[in-house]
């Protein structure tokens, strides 16, 4: 909604709206469909976020926590590492926009940047 109104606001009417609505490049950055386990085909941009997120919390809600005890045991277990304190300084300092424009360039397209199963070019 704020990009219609950047366009009225610039005195161009309903023009460049109208254009940008109907342009191809547009079409790309929806999905239409979405396939359901059951085979059926959800249609319309409100269903398919739905069942989207729908999927994505089960896909995450599935997966069984491990035992604390277990954690704990693992981490018993581990070799512990000390770092040198300009090492955690370096560590706990900020993400900067230019590590994140640097680190979203070094993926490549179509390859998905985690868990989420969502492509890099999601998060441009």
């Amino acid at each position: 909604m704020a990009k219609d109104k950047c366009v009225y606001k610039a005195g161009d009417k309903a023009g460049k709206l109208l254009a940008w609505l109907g342009s191809k490049e547009r079409e790309g950055l929806f999905v239409r469909e979405i396939g359901q386990d059951s085979g059926n085909r959800v249609t319309g941009s409100n269903k398919v976020a739905e069942d989207f997120a729908d999927y994505m919390q089960a896909f995450y809600n599935a997966r069984p926590l491990a035992p604390e005890s277990k954690v704990l045991d693992f981490i018993k277990d581990c070799p512990v590492k000390h770092l040198q304190s300009e090492q955690m300084e370096e560590l706990e300092a900020d993400i900067t926009v230019e590590e994140m424009v640097l680190a979203m360039g070094q993926i490549q397209a179509g390859k998905v940047a985690g868990p989420n199963w969502l492509p890099i070019g999601f998060f441009h």
